[in-house]
């Protein structure tokens, strides 16, 4: 579990803290470590979502700028967009 959320990106301190809890939950019984071990997994599952969808979304966006100044006819918006974005070759 601490690789998991050293691989998604948690803190150390975040990690001894949450390790932290979940070994105190299983030693008050194994059915609160369960339900402790579970929401913690959900954390990294929800983390590991999160940062697929964002890079998704760079790639989309990445894309869809290099479209829209073909689409768009007004020069102003075709300028504005490669101002903006120039720097941005994906």
């Amino acid at each position: 579990m601490e690789r998991a959320l050293r691989e998604v990106g948690y803190d150390e301190a975040d990690i001894e803290h949450m390790m932290g809890d979940l070994m105190g939950a299983f030693e008050k019984s194994d059915d609160a470590g369960q339900a402790q071990w579970k929401l913690t997994r959900a954390a990294v599952l929800r983390r590991r979502v999160e940062a697929d969808a964002f890079a998704k979304a760079q790639e989309v966006e990445a894309v869809l700028v290099k479209l829209l100044p073909g689409v768009r006819t007004s020069k102003y918006v075709k300028h504005r967009v490669e101002q903006q974005f120039q720097k941005r070759d994906v």
